[in-house]
């Protein structure tokens, strides 16, 4: 990000989406060590384990196919992940609701973020606490605005490098835009339609 933003430190919504566009091939290495790592080191902790499975072969028969075995324990997480989604959408219709702490909210919160889920809880949760924002060091409203927005430049700009790398051909004669416009955010909140007047500081 410090590269993309230029001489000036201020990274614009359409300076990180042009360095994505051109840098495509940096963040698809970056995703596939992240998932190597966490797969050794899942590995490791005995929650993935190597295994076969039968397949059919086209001709007839079968053939045994390497496989990654999920134990048990990993997949309990993964129904754990699910339901704490399924809560986070439907705080609202429960109710235990009335009981509220400002900290416990703020991790639901970052898991909303990490979960895609965070616009639709923000909705909800600020109808039932309108105050939180006063109440909590964490600026929930800008923090997950920018964070969501700074994600989703960065994919527009991945995908758009991507899909002019793996084009056979291009009519236009030009390289593709992923579009225009976009966000931009300094400290006076929100401008939409271009990336002048601020940036991500």
């Amino acid at each position: 990000m410090i590269e993309a933003s230029g001489s000036n430190k201020i990274l614009e919504a359409k300076e990180f989406e042009r360095w994505c566009k051109n840098n495509y091939s940096v963040l698809e290495n970056w995703y596939s060590l992240i998932l190597s790592k966490q797969t050794t080191y899942l590995q490791n902790q005995g929650l993935i384990t190597n295994g076969t499975k039968q397949v059919k072969k086209f001709f007839g028969g079968y053939k045994n196919v390497p496989v990654k075995v999920v134990s048990s324990e990993l997949k309990d997480d993964a129904i754990h992940l699910k339901g704490l989604k399924k809560f986070l959408l439907d705080f609202s219709l429960m109710p235990e609701r009335q009981y509220f702490e400002v900290h416990l909210w703020e991790e639901y919160l970052i898991f909303a973020e990490l979960l895609g889920i965070a616009d639709k809880v923000e909705e909800q949760f600020s109808k039932l606490y309108p105050n939180f924002n006063q109440l909590s060091p964490l600026n929930t409203t800008m923090t997950t605005i920018a964070i969501r927005d700074l994600a989703e430049i960065g994919y527009k700009g991945y995908s758009a490098g991507y899909s002019r790398a793996n084009s056979s051909y291009d009519y236009s004669g030009s390289s593709r835009s992923s579009g225009s416009g976009g966000r931009s955010y300094s400290s006076g909140g929100r401008s939409s339609g271009g990336s002048s007047g601020g940036g991500f500081r």
